[in-house]
């Protein structure tokens, strides 16, 4: 699992909002999912790594997936409920739901 320092600044593109989260929902959903250990590495062919995460924002799960330059966290997509499509990859990547 991904340890990140919680300081590392976090840039929200505008893809992480399509599915109606604020940028400070997503900000509150990728700094969750680091909090609670949920981050796992994914597509290991892709320069900068990519991770996935479960977050929280009130009581809803959150599916955050981000890449990290090593300075900063570039969330890309959050959505809700968490998709088929996403708890398959999270799981074949060492995630447990």
């Amino acid at each position: 699992m991904a340890r990140k320092n919680d300081f590392e600044p976090i840039e929200v593109y505008g893809s992480a909002l399509k599915h109606g989260f604020s940028e400070r929902e997503v900000r509150v959903a990728w700094k969750s999912a680091l909090a609670a250990g949920t981050v796992v590495r994914i597509r290991f062919d892709k320069q900068p790594p990519h991770y996935m995460g479960v977050g929280l924002v009130g009581n809803s799960k959150v599916e955050v997936i981000a890449a990290s330059d090593g300075f900063t966290w570039h969330v890309f997509h959050a959505d809700s409920p968490l998709t088929g499509g996403f708890k398959k990859e999270y799981r074949e990547n060492g995630g447990i739901l």
